[in-house]
């Protein structure tokens, strides 16, 4: 059976020799490290996802929005420069809040 000592550098740049001839301390202080870096990569994917839901919703919304904004031109014109002012509005708050994101 393999151990972890037997791992192919070329394939870990040597990092599992490296690991364990390390001191308890010093892999403690890796394994903490580690997990710092592993913490901080699923943060920003889960913020990077955020932002799509985010970006895909505003997306969907100004779309719904435009297209009865449309309708409502057609059968009630003279509320047209409302109607846009309203779905313009939305649509820069929602390019405001992603920007932000």
């Amino acid at each position: 059976m393999a151990k972890t000592t037997d791992l192919s550098p070329s394939l870990f740049g040597g990092a599992a020799r490296e690991y364990t001839e390390l001191t308890g301390l010093k892999k403690w202080e890796a394994r903490q490290q580690c997990g710092q870096i592993v913490k901080a990569t699923m943060a920003a994917t889960l913020h990077e996802q955020g932002r799509g839901l985010l970006t895909s919703t505003a997306l969907e919304n100004v779309g719904a929005l435009s297209a009865l904004e449309a309708h409502l031109t057609q059968i009630a014109p003279q509320g047209a420069e409302r109607y846009r002012h309203i779905v313009d509005a939305y649509a820069l708050g929602a390019a405001q809040k992603i920007a932000r994101w």
